[in-house]
Order: structure tokens, then sequence, then C-alpha cells
């Protein structure tokens, strides 16, 4: 079965158990509103181009990430760094 708008069809005191989750559109993404805001989003994670995932908000990594192409604000950075970065406080 395929839903294709379940906004508001979970209470928001209750949850949601998945084994998968497909968005399918043009611009798919996922909405964040951290603290119950009431704005569009506070953060978002949106499938911007084929293979492309873009984060809209901050992005906070404790531990490795191993990626072989990182961007940040459009440029590759992913030279700089040889196998792995680490992001830490």
């Amino acid at each position: 079965m395929v839903y294709s708008n379940i906004q508001n069809k979970v209470d928001k005191n209750s949850s949601a158990t998945l084994s998968t989750i497909e968005l399918v559109a043009n611009l798919p993404y996922i909405d964040f509103h951290f603290n119950s805001s009431s704005s569009d989003y506070t953060s978002r994670l949106a499938a911007t181009a084929n293979g492309v995932l873009q984060i809209y908000g901050g992005l906070y990594v404790n531990t490795y990430v191993d990626t072989p192409v990182l961007y940040i604000n459009g440029t590759n950075i992913s030279n700089i760094f040889a196998n792995y970065i680490l992001l830490e406080d």
C-alpha cells in the first residue's frame, strides 16, 4: 500500500515504526520542526538532484565521515581530506 500523504495521520504524542520510507516527488524532502516550531521547517533533508542529498540547517558530526565526495557550500573539498574527515566541537 502506498500513502501519498500521511501528514497529520500520526498524533504528535505517538510514534510510528516503519521498516522503510520511500519518497517519490520532483523534490522529495523531510522537514523537521525542532521544539514544535510552527515555521515551515527548522531543518530539512531534500534530494535536490540525482544522488544529491542536501541538508538545510546545521550538521553536527561527532565521528569519522568516510565519503567519496564532500561538498561544502557547493565547493568540492574531497581532495583536502584524504580518506576521512573528523568533525568535532
